[in-house]
């Protein structure tokens, strides 16, 4: 059975994906949702689909992370080494 996430800690893990680009979080709709947008170059770009069944569940919400890093990376984002814990 996978770690279980507050929607503190997903954001807290969000931000530091997303180092050093400012990521913003926000919790939608008493905690169902929390919203994750990362500045790229002055644009912000979207996390998508982070409900709570995701971003509770902490192996699969670090795998979102990673694909939606590599989908920055892939538009010109850099970011700095992350290692999940």
């Amino acid at each position: 059975m996978t770690e279980k996430l507050t929607i503190g800690e997903a954001a807290r893990i969000a931000q530091e994906a997303f180092a050093p680009n400012e990521c913003k979080t926000k919790e939608v709709d008493d905690g169902d949702l929390l919203k994750v947008a990362v500045d790229i170059n002055g644009h912000l770009v979207d996390v998508n689909d982070l409900h709570r069944d995701i971003y509770t569940d902490k192996e699969t919400f670090l795998s979102k992370l990673e694909l939606a890093r590599q989908r920055m990376t892939d538009i010109g984002a850099d970011f700095d080494e992350w290692r999940p814990s």
